[in-house]
Parts: structure tokens; C-alpha cells; sequence
């Protein structure tokens, strides 16, 4: 039935949304109390190896939202397709984009308390997550469709 959403694409699409907005409006609330400079990179063990201007923090919130439009499509696109008729390459995109559009969530309070001084790093689990979330998340996704 064309226009009617299956549960885990809806659900994708509801989580990769929300995760951007949430990003946005903590950078937006939480910005003028950040000290001048902010990690602007991290290395693998999840250590900040480069520092900027705070602004760079925004990079977080803008990385989420090209995430949904070029992973997902775009906003509309993606709320469009998602049909039963979706193949199933654009439920694995939907799902990618909420995995990315956490995880930047998920950095962005990272880097907020690195940059307050509240934490070292990341955290050493970051990596792992990450690299386990981008082959599981698309698996998943590939196995619920069988």
C-alpha cells in the first residue's frame, strides 16, 4: 500500500529528525557559555587531537543535517518514500541516518563537556560504537526486511 509507512522506517525517520533538532538547540542554548576554543577533532582513542574557535561546534548539528539530506535524501524525500513499496536500500539509508544523526548527538555533548573541562575525551567506547553501529545498523535493517 503506497504512502503508509512501515514501523522501522517510520521509526528511523522520527529519531534521525529529532536527534538533529535536539543538536541544534543544545548548540544554540549552550554555545555562549563555552569557552573560546573547543575540540575540533578527536583521534581514535576518542582524545581530542585539535582545537578550534567554538564556533566549529556548530559543524556537529550541520554534519546531521546533511546526513539527512544526502543519507536520507532529503527531508521530503525521505518522509515520501517511505512507503511499503520502499526498497529496501532506502530503509537501510533511513536507518543509517538515525545511527549518524545520534552519534553526532552523541559527540556534540561529548565535545561540550571536553570543552568545559567535565571530560578527558569522547570516551574509549566511541570508536567501537561506531564502527559496530555502521555494520550492524544496515544488517538490521537488511534482516527485518527478509
Amino acid at each position: 500500500m503506497e504512502g503508509v509507512f512501515t514501523p522501522l522506517a517510520l521509526v528511523s525517520a522520527v529519531i534521525a529528525v529529532s536527534a538533529m533538532l535536539v543538536n541544534f538547540v543544545i548548540v544554540a542554548v549552550r554555545m555562549p557559555r563555552l569557552p573560546d576554543e573547543v575540540p575540533s577533532h578527536y583521534g581514535l582513542t576518542g582524545k581530542p587531537d585539535a582545537w578550534m574557535g567554538k564556533a566549529i561546534i556548530w559543524i556537529f548539528p550541520g554534519m546531521s543535517f546533511m546526513c539527512l539530506l544526502l543519507l536520507g535524501g532529503t527531508l521530503t524525500g525521505m518522509i515520501m518514500e517511505l512507503g511499503e513499496s520502499a526498497s529496501r536500500e532506502t530503509e537501510m539509508a533511513c536507518g543509517m541516518t538515525a545511527f549518524i544523526t545520534v552519534m553526532t548527538l552523541v559527540i556534540t555533548i561529548r565535545a561540550f563537556a571536553v570543552a568545559e573541562k567535565r571530560a578527558d575525551g569522547l570516551g574509549w567506547w566511541m570508536t567501537p560504537v561506531f564502527a559496530i553501529g555502521t555494520i550492524l545498523t544496515p544488517l538490521c535493517y537488511y534482516l527485518a526486511r527478509k
